[in-house]
């Protein structure tokens, strides 16, 4: 397995080794929380606002890390990042459930507006701290987001509105990660609402968000589900590999069958969104063929990788790692990444974002799932 998985092994003890004590350490913001994102060497960025949902995915990789006892101090720096979420990350809209979208540098509100985008992160959160501590705590907030979600949240007609105060055009991101959230909330609680909010979900991806008749996953809608006139032609191949991957994951739970569909997905993404030069995604396309966006980021390849990987493409897999490495994790900081690559393959990228590493320990994650890592001790 060593010589076969070379990549695979190689970028897990990575995640391990410089990755999770890295950001430990480098992310920690004194006043709360944790940091935006940081410069190229490594200096913290204290003057750009805060996304709350960024507090939200690190809380996440450290509740994960220490469910697998990949990092010593995990527990430690999951509670850092709980404590300021539910807190300076709740304020606002009068007190309203959930987490607020925009705070300030200093953790003060900019914008309380409620993201479902934003929730489905939260709910991802405390699942993944109820299955690495049982935190009772986070079983509450699971119980009282999914209760906001599910009243003032929801539309009327089919799926949920974008957040509140209610916006335009409706996207099915936020949507394919709640399907994410509820499967995981499932996962930690053996609550079946939340498998059955998954159906729907699954359902809602089947009757609108896939196109049969392209291959295609539509990303932005009207009010109805229709598709909007000014966005709707513009296609994002990275989450139609990230659908491949929740498509994989429903089957298992439900005993549903999605082979053809994740072929059809993984196949169109690759035909239509596959740079020829990096063998990289591009960010974006439109429905033309016509590059939107010739950009590749970081979160594109994981979520081509995590595809790969449950389509039991596992050679190709390791060598998607080998250009993760090659592209985006050789920059000076050790731990570190690039975020953004052109056209061409060369780094563009400004600043280390912190939300990028809820993607990377995704690959460990599913690779850890399909018992691909060898027999080594992991460190205590």
């Amino acid at each position: 397995m060593e010589q076969a998985h070379k990549h695979i092994i190689q970028y897990h003890d990575w995640l391990v080794h410089d990755a999770l004590p890295y950001w430990a350490e480098a992310a920690i913001n004194d006043s709360g929380g944790f940091h935006e994102k940081l410069t190229m060497e490594g200096n913290p960025v204290t003057d750009c606002p805060r996304r709350v949902r960024v507090q939200a995915r690190l809380t996440q990789v450290y509740s994960i890390a220490a469910r697998y006892g990949w990092y010593k101090n995990a527990r430690q720096v999951s509670d850092h990042g709980w404590h300021f979420m539910t807190s300076a990350g709740m304020a606002g809209e009068s007190a309203m459930p959930g987490i607020a979208h925009l705070l300030n540098p200093d953790g003060s509100l900019l914008d309380g507006t409620r993201d479902t985008y934003a929730q489905a992160f939260l709910l991802l959160a405390a699942a993944w701290r109820v299955k690495a501590f049982d935190d009772p705590a986070a079983k509450k907030v699971i119980e009282q987001t999914n209760n906001f979600l599910n009243s003032i949240l929801r539309h009327e007609k089919k799926g949920w509105r974008e957040g509140y105060p209610e916006s335009l055009p409706r996207r099915q991101n936020p949507h394919m990660h709640l399907l994410e959230a509820f499967m995981t909330c499932y996962q930690a609680t053996g609550d079946a609402r939340y498998l059955n909010l998954a159906r729907e979900i699954h359902d809602l991806f089947l009757d609108v968000f896939f196109d049969e008749n392209t291959g295609l996953l539509v990303e932005y809608f009207k009010d109805d589900l229709t598709p909007d006139k000014e966005t709707g032609h513009l296609i994002e191949p990275g989450h139609m590999m990230e659908w491949v991957w929740l498509l994989d994951w429903f089957d298992r739970l439900t005993g549903s069958q999605s082979e053809n569909l994740k072929a059809t997905l993984y196949a169109t993404a690759e035909k239509i969104g596959l740079n020829r030069t990096t063998h990289l995604l591009f960010d974006q396309i439109s429905t033309s063929g016509k590059k939107a966006k010739a950009t590749s980021r970081l979160w594109t390849l994981t979520e081509y990788i995590k595809a790969s990987l449950v389509t039991n493409k596992i050679e190709k897999a390791d060598a998607l790692i080998g250009k993760l490495h090659d592209h985006y994790l050789c920059v000076d900081t050790n731990g570190g990444w690039s975020d953004t690559c052109d056209a061409q393959g060369n780094s563009i990228a400004g600043f280390m974002e912190t939300s990028s590493f809820y993607h990377l320990i995704g690959v460990s994650t599913e690779i850890h799932r399909l018992g691909l890592l060898d027999n080594r001790p992991q460190p205590s």
